[in-house]
C-alpha cells in the first residue's frame, strides 16, 4: 500500500469561542463534505437519539451500526492488534457479530443476564479439562 506524506497543519474550526466540541466538529464535517444523507437515515438517527433510554445505550447502538467498536478486526486494520482472533474462544475472527452474538462466552452472558436471551437453543459452552 502506498502512503502519501503530508505535513501536519493547524486548522481552526469556525467556532465563536474558539473551543472544539463534538458538535462543532460534526457541523464542520457536514458543511465541508459531499455526504448526502438519506432522509430515512436522518429520521432513524433522530428517533434513536430521542429515545428515553440511557445515553450509553444509544452510543452502544450507534457504535454497532457504524462498526466503531475496538474489535480485534478493527484494531488489526489500524495495526494496534497483532491478531484478529477472538481472545475468549481463540477460534473465530473477533467481529462485532462475533463479540455480541457468536462467541460462546457472549451466548452464555446473554443467557445468564436478567434478560435471559437465548441466542440459539443450546449454547455450546466448552468444558474445561
Amino acid at each position: 500500500m502506498r502512503t502519501i506524506e503530508k505535513s501536519d497543519q493547524l486548522y481552526r474550526l469556525p467556532n465563536p469561542n474558539g473551543l472544539y466540541t463534538a458538535k462543532s466538529g460534526y457541523q464542520w464535517l457536514m458543511y465541508n463534505s459531499n455526504i448526502i444523507l438519506d432522509s430515512r437515515a436522518v429520521k432513524m438517527w433522530r428517533s434513536l437519539w430521542s429515545l428515553c433510554i440511557p445515553t450509553h445505550w444509544k452510543l452502544l447502538m450507534w457504535m454497532a451500526f457504524h462498526d466503531a467498536f475496538p474489535t480485534r478486526i478493527n484494531r488489526r486494520v489500524t495495526r494496534i492488534a497483532r491478531s484478529h482472533t477472538c481472545p475468549r474462544c481463540n477460534k473465530s475472527k473477533e467481529t462485532i457479530q462475533h463479540f455480541f452474538r457468536d462467541c460462546w462466552l457472549s451466548k452464555l452472558l446473554w443467557w445468564i443476564s436478567p434478560l435471559a436471551i437465548s441466542i440459539d437453543a443450546n449454547p455450546q459452552v466448552p468444558r474445561t479439562q
